[in-house]
């Protein structure tokens, strides 16, 4: 229990600045509150539960009563804390195609970091020099428009929570910082597996939201999955041509479909082979000079009937090592990894949490959008996802009767002295229900037979001329 302070009270609680928890929020402006009323948000349903082990943990030790500022920091010593730095801008590129893109002022990349060293960071950030850079959490990209109170988040990615990057850094740190111990390591490991894959991206989302509140920014928009996909270069329908002067040589599916397999195709400059055909347009190539280093006894280039007869062989390893598979189709592939992400994850996310709308911009691309609050910029980042919502707040009694919450404590303590002193005895059992209900339950019986009695008696009394104003009330 944390020490009282001077004038025998505790010091007023008035919440966190940078970042706090949901269980934190709820103990605002109190000063002391018991042990068990903290255990009991704690087993609230739509906690996290990563939340709820910090709580349980930071509550071990408290007696029955708490003194919630000294409990705070007790919670918040275990929380993530994440830093952010603006490096060089390096994937400009990666943007969407200009016609397309909109008026924008500026773009940005933002790094966040946390206290804990990893090899993330060299992935996607190896050409920075910032100090914090080996303590990589994730990233994003993003632009500001030129209407100057938008923003557009073009990406969220984390290379430490995606594609098990968390799990390999144990092996990693273990080679590099040999002077710490296994368990050592695994204790940082654990503070990072405060978050996964894709609750990492939604802290990140968090931290941005905060950042264009700062910023000044009253609109945030994210991407759809179609809308990733052209940012990513992926929602591009691949222009293939049957001659390298392209124009009006350019092909479609029922050309491929026409020729069939080992038809020579150009993209730009590259000659390519088709080798399989998938449907819905959709085919499988390989570049034409590995078809030909593959036929080394031919002195010159290989006939077409050749090319077809090896693409055919079950030998012919280059179609597995070297083919790739493209679409032509015009629609965007539902299935791809990054499509799902913001479709679904990103989406689903942003629709449950803030009541997020997908817009259709003048350029006709579609985005998640939330409006910015401008008191975010001094509200602190929760540090887990805000399920904590609906969950019904604590109890007060508006009621001008102030004696109203006492009473009912003294019925439930009644309660609890006749269940522990002295139990009910036939032929009226111990009820089942406990407090003022439970109280009611065990005496309703009993109360309705004397009624009954005092009823029986007045008209006994009525009948002898002896008429009695009393009649027991329930």
């Amino acid at each position: 229990m944390g020490k009282i302070g001077f004038g025998g009270k505790a010091p007023l609680y008035r919440g966190e600045k940078d970042l706090t928890t949901s269980i934190l929020e709820k103990l605002k402006n109190r000063r002391t509150v018991s042990k068990q009323f903290i255990f009991d948000l704690s087993k609230a349903h739509g906690l996290k539960n990563e939340e709820r082990e910090i709580v349980l943990s930071a509550l071990e030790s408290e007696g029955n009563t708490v003194v919630v500022n000294a409990f705070s920091k007790k919670v918040t010593s275990q929380l993530l804390q994440l830093k952010h730095y603006q490096p060089a801008s390096k994937y400009y590129d990666f943007v969407l195609p200009q016609n397309i893109r909109g008026r924008v002022f500026e773009y940005s990349e933002r790094v966040y970091a946390s206290d804990i060293s990893t090899s993330a960071g060299k992935i996607h950030f190896n050409h920075s020099d910032h100090s914090l850079k080996d303590k990589y959490f994730g990233h994003t990209r993003f632009e500001d428009m030129s209407d100057k109170i938008t923003r557009r988040i073009l990406e969220i990615q984390s290379d430490l929570y995606q594609k098990d990057g968390l799990e390999s850094e144990v092996a990693k740190k273990l080679q590099s910082e040999i002077s710490k111990s296994y368990d050592e390591i695994e204790r940082e490991i654990d503070h990072l597996r405060q978050y996964a894959n894709p609750s990492a991206h939604f802290r990140m989302i968090r931290e941005e939201i905060r950042a264009a509140a700062k910023d000044g920014k009253k609109q945030l928009q994210f991407p759809t999955g179609e809308t990733a996909m052209k940012i990513e270069g992926l929602g591009e329908t691949d222009v293939w041509s049957s001659d390298p002067s392209h124009g009006p040589y350019q092909i479609d599916y029922e050309w491929l479909l026409d020729r069939g397999i080992g038809s020579e195709i150009f993209r730009d400059d590259e000659r390519w082979v088709v080798t399989e055909l998938l449907g819905e347009g959709r085919f499988r190539a390989v570049p034409k000079d590995v078809i030909e280093n593959e036929i080394e006894q031919l002195n010159n280039r290989p006939t077409e009937a050749q090319i077809i007869a090896l693409l055919k062989h079950k030998s012919f390893a280059g179609q597995y090592r070297y083919t790739e598979t493209f679409d032509i189709s015009g629609k965007v592939d539902a299935n791809n990894p990054i499509y799902k992400f913001y479709e679904k994850d990103i989406g689903r996310y942003l629709k449950t949490s803030y009541n997020a709308k997908m817009i259709t911009d003048v350029q006709e691309v579609n985005w998640w959008e939330i409006p910015v609050n401008t008191k975010a910029a001094k509200e602190p980042v929760m540090a887990f996802e805000d399920n904590f919502k609906h969950i019904q707040k604590e109890k007060t009694m508006t009621t001008k009767d102030e004696n109203i919450p006492k009473k009912k404590s003294r019925l439930e303590n009644f309660d609890t002295v006749l269940r522990t002193t002295r139990p009910f005895e036939a032929p009226y059992p111990e009820p089942e229900r406990t407090g003022l209900p439970g109280l009611i339950n065990a005496l309703e019986k009993p109360l309705r037979e004397l009624q009954a009695e005092r009823k029986k008696d007045r008209k006994r009394d009525i009948d002898m001329g002896e008429d009695k104003d009393f009649e027991l009330e329930l």
